[in-house]
């Protein structure tokens, strides 16, 4: 089997569980040609999200991006660290890009200091998607990551958990008067 029928299987596949699905296909492929990858069950193939995408999503040209090179593979991850970290000028963007003729799920930030595109992996042709703000769970998460990947316990190793980290927090802050 060629990749391009595995392709058309699995989007086969998505139509029959999700045929809402449909909607995100013909609206990727008005934009510009290219497999849509949306078989995946994630966020942005979910009924909700592809209803808010149809109706609200900006399509953007990826010429004016700027790539700021960060995790590979880890799109999502590195949009939401970078706009919890500097809020005032990143805002997150949640849909999908298109390059090398595949619309794949994914996220990129918009600077608001110079209307730029920034992109964290490769750079892509095309973008269609939603401000997708940071929520105080979000917040939570990225701050306890952050402290357990620069805590160090009292042996002087990394911190094994955030409870080790909760826990030695607490001594700590009875320490001081």
């Amino acid at each position: 089997m060629n990749p391009n029928e595995v392709q058309a299987n699995h989007i086969k596949e998505a139509l029959k569980a999700r045929p809402y699905l449909q909607m995100l296909i013909d609206e990727l492929l008005s934009l510009g040609d290219g497999v849509p990858v949306i078989w995946h069950k994630e966020m942005v193939t979910n009924e909700h999200f592809v209803n808010l995408l149809i109706t609200t999503g900006r399509v953007s040209n990826g010429k004016g991006a700027r790539l700021r090179l960060m995790e590979p593979c880890n799109c999502h991850n590195n949009a939401e660290k970078l706009a919890i970290k500097y809020p005032h000028r990143y805002q997150r963007e949640i849909g999908f890009a298109l390059s090398d003729r595949t619309w794949g799920p994914h996220s990129w930030l918009f600077d608001r200091s110079n209307n730029q595109i920034v992109e964290t992996t490769v750079m892509r042709k095309l973008y269609f998607g939603v401000t997708m703000a940071i929520t105080e769970r979000e917040k939570r998460d990225y701050m306890t990551r952050e402290r357990t990947t620069n805590a160090v316990n009292q042996s002087g190793e990394p911190a094994k958990s955030a409870q080790e980290l909760d826990a030695s927090a607490v001594v700590s802050s009875g320490d001081i008067q």
